[in-house]
């Protein structure tokens, strides 16, 4: 998957405005739970597009430091994601002829 620059979000943009309602508070606790103990998550989510459309992508997000007074502290997170639309269908339709 190619993301041009008209497609990516600014840095400040709260992604929460793309959540796809498919995933319910529990989820993003225990993904947050999961970041802050480990310094990453990865998984496979469902997200929305700037046109509305809900699709399935593959995200890690994982947590970055710096050094502030000799200690670690998480400064940002970065996440990377793959669209998976194409591999999902291709997995319901081995699905559909398995059964």
């Amino acid at each position: 998957y190619t993301l041009s620059l008209h497609d990516a979000l600014p840095i400040c943009h709260n992604p929460r405005l793309l959540q796809s309602g498919r995933h319910g508070p529990d989820f993003y606790a225990a993904m947050w739970k999961t970041i802050r103990e480990s310094g990453r998550w990865q998984g496979e989510v469902w997200n929305r597009r700037k046109s509305g459309d809900v699709y399935p992508e593959w995200l890690t997000i994982t947590a970055a430091s710096a050094q502030r007074d000799d200690v670690n502290v998480v400064s940002h997170y970065v996440a990377t994601f793959s669209d998976i639309s194409a591999r999902k269908k291709s997995e319901a339709d081995i699905y559909q002829l398995a059964f």
